[in-house]
């Protein structure tokens, strides 16, 4: 005896799948495209305003070097040692300063960037894995994720200065 087990067509099971809560909701923002896109970095308001801070701070210093090589070059020509070697530990200071002041704005920039990547790739994924089958018969997956990833790449380096 034959057991047939196949389902019949009024008896097709389609799993009803919740997708996961997506880290914007797109559908309370209102506008074109670049207000969709602003909601992401939103999130991250004190990151982007502390990386500013050190990229003040950087610029600051560095208009100050030249200023201060100037100063040191005056004290010599009149022969003021002492005086020199305070404007030249002062501008050794402004220096390191500088640097670490554009360390902090890299590393604050670099990491909005990263998240705000990871969010929308994420949000993209999800969104491509709970599209109806459809779907993939007229686009294949491998274009797809490519041209996910690497319009992400270019959000990322555009977000990192």
């Amino acid at each position: 005896m034959k057991i047939d087990n196949s389902p019949k067509d009024e008896e097709v099971f389609v799993p009803v799948v919740n997708p996961p809560k997506l880290h914007v909701d797109l559908t309370k923002t209102e506008g074109d495209n670049l207000s969709h896109f602003m909601a992401y970095p939103k999130k991250y308001c004190g990151w982007m305003i502390g990386g500013l801070f050190w990229l003040s701070g950087s610029m600051v210093a560095q208009f100050l070097i030249p200023w201060l090589v100037g100063v040191a070059i005056d004290s010599f020509k009149e022969k003021s040692m002492e005086t020199m070697n305070k404007w030249c530990l002062i501008m050794a200071v402004a220096v390191v300063g500088s640097s670490i002041c554009t360390l902090l704005r890299i590393r604050w920039f670099l990491e909005v960037a990263c998240r705000v990547s990871w969010m929308i790739k994420y949000d993209l994924f999800n969104s491509l894995i709970h599209k109806d089958i459809t779907f993939y018969d007229n686009n294949k997956t491998g274009e797809l994720l490519s041209r996910m990833d690497s319009d992400t790449e270019i959000i990322q380096g555009a977000l990192s200065f």
